[in-house]
């Protein structure tokens, strides 16, 4: 089968990985080169749903290809899900993260799509208010660098 790459929302901010079956590292390589060039057109913060719900078994050597996703990352990703994995999959992360020695990735662990969508929405509002503070937020400053505050 594979991975796809969809989009849940006309606006382009939610992007969605859907694994499904069997996939490989290459896949994978695909995923990340298609994923890049994708945002690599947006200026707007963008979440991202991995979503494993109908995934086979995770490919064995995944944790270099999940360290060079990593790497690689638009600056525009606001925060990052994993649906529908079992523990497995959150164990590897944790053990890649532990072996690079930082938080390579930082992904929210959900078990349903409607849950990872309130997140994302809670997070939106949350960053709305910050943005609304003096010196806008922090996104906003690593999506647009050029961004003028009023403040040091």
């Amino acid at each position: 089968m594979g991975i796809r790459i969809i989009w849940d929302d006309a606006a382009k901010t939610i992007i969605r990985h859907v694994f499904e079956g069997n996939w490989t590292i290459e896949d994978y390589y695909n995923l990340i080169s298609e994923h890049q060039k994708q945002l690599a057109e947006l200026k707007h913060p963008v979440a991202v749903i991995n979503d494993l719900r109908q995934s086979g078994p995770i490919p064995a050597g995944i944790g270099s290809a999940i360290k060079y996703a990593a790497r690689k990352a638009p600056a525009i990703e606001e925060i990052k899900f994993v649906v529908g994995s079992d523990r497995s999959v959150k164990t590897l992360i944790d053990l890649i993260n532990v072996t690079a020695g930082s938080d390579v990735t930082d992904l929210i662990y959900v078990s349903t799509i409607e849950e990872a969508y309130a997140l994302i929405a809670e997070h939106r509002a949350k960053t709305r208010q910050d943005d609304a503070e003096p010196g806008g937020s922090l996104l906003q400053k690593a999506v647009d660098p050029h961004h003028e505050t009023d403040g040091p």
